[in-house]
């Protein structure tokens, strides 16, 4: 995944959070901040300009994966940022708990979840080999070929 563009690498480290803490809460709905998710993938020095382009991708991530059926809420306050009733769909859960299979796998397999566990617990968003969209672009391929069946 060399030279993934910003709004790409962003795109992908949101989503995973978004998935890991609806996950954890399912099946009861939570509300979910974009901007605190962007103060979470940020450095501490960003600028001005790097944090609002940051909260717009993670706001944008949440409709992104409304409109896709990862998710629904039930409203949103554009003054306040917040998204209400936030909660994984049928489509969002199974994804998820979906264990991918190559041909090539020696070892056991593990769940979507568990691999979004490890890049989220790795606090490596400044790598260079971008794991968060190897882990993302596994979880969409696996979504889509859902679809196809």
């Amino acid at each position: 995944m060399a030279d993934v563009p910003y709004n790409m690498k962003i795109f992908n480290r949101v989503a995973l959070r978004i998935f890991s803490r609806l996950y954890e809460a399912f099946p009861m709905p939570i509300e979910i901040i974009p901007r605190s998710m962007s103060a979470e993938i940020l450095a501490a020095d960003a600028s001005t300009d790097e944090s609002l382009n940051s909260i717009s991708i993670a706001d944008n991530t949440l409709r992104w994966l409304e409109s896709e059926g990862f998710l629904r809420h039930s409203s949103s306050s554009f003054e306040s940022g917040i998204f209400y009733q936030v909660q994984l769909t049928l489509k969002g859960l199974t994804v998820l708990n979906s264990v991918p299979f190559t041909l090539t796998q020696v070892d056991v397999p593990e769940s979507m979840m568990t691999k979004i566990r490890k890049v989220l617990s790795a606090g490596n968003d400044e790598a260079e080999d971008d794991p968060a969209g190897f882990v993302m672009e596994e979880l969409l391929a696996v979504a889509q070929n859902k679809e196809r069946r």
